[in-house]
């Protein structure tokens, strides 16, 4: 999921270019960086990725110039293999241990919050995964 636009956790509209002009579906952008461009702005875009694990797709997404970026998961051990393996590779990109359910961020703090399997993984616990996306709405910047 991808929660951004002023916090609201709503479906995105495709973009005009993703429709062709017979209202049909047109391609999508070829990667995950093109289609936040498309939705969001470019790399100057704050993102928080919300149990990161060791998932390829924040190092996907700082190659695609997006530098701003905050990764966060409750294992100690999975944070410290990443930032060990990634530091020099990618300065600046940040990994944190922390639960997305009691985040330790500022309110809206920034543009985009990012999940590519915590809440599937919460889903049987109902309480936590509303937790999680009342964080993530909540470290949202308006606008």
């Amino acid at each position: 999921w991808l929660l951004s636009h002023g916090g609201a956790i709503s479906a995105v509209e495709l973009p005009a270019a993703w429709r062709r002009a017979d209202g049909e579906r047109a391609a999508p952008p070829a990667t995950f960086g093109a289609l936040l461009r498309e939705l969001m702005g470019g790399p100057g875009t704050e993102l928080l990725m919300v149990g990161c694990g060791h998932s390829d797709l924040s190092e996907d997404l700082y190659q695609d110039g997006y530098t701003r970026f905050t990764n966060i998961d409750i294992s100690g051990h999975v944070v410290e293999t990443m930032r060990s393996q990634l530091h020099e590779k990618l300065p600046g990109m940040r990994w944190l241990q922390m639960n997305a359910s009691r985040m330790e961020f500022e309110d809206a703090s920034f543009d985009a919050v990012l999940d590519k399997a915590t809440v599937d993984a919460l889903a049987g616990d109902k309480a936590l995964a509303s937790a999680t996306l009342l964080e993530a709405h909540r470290v949202l910047r308006p606008g």
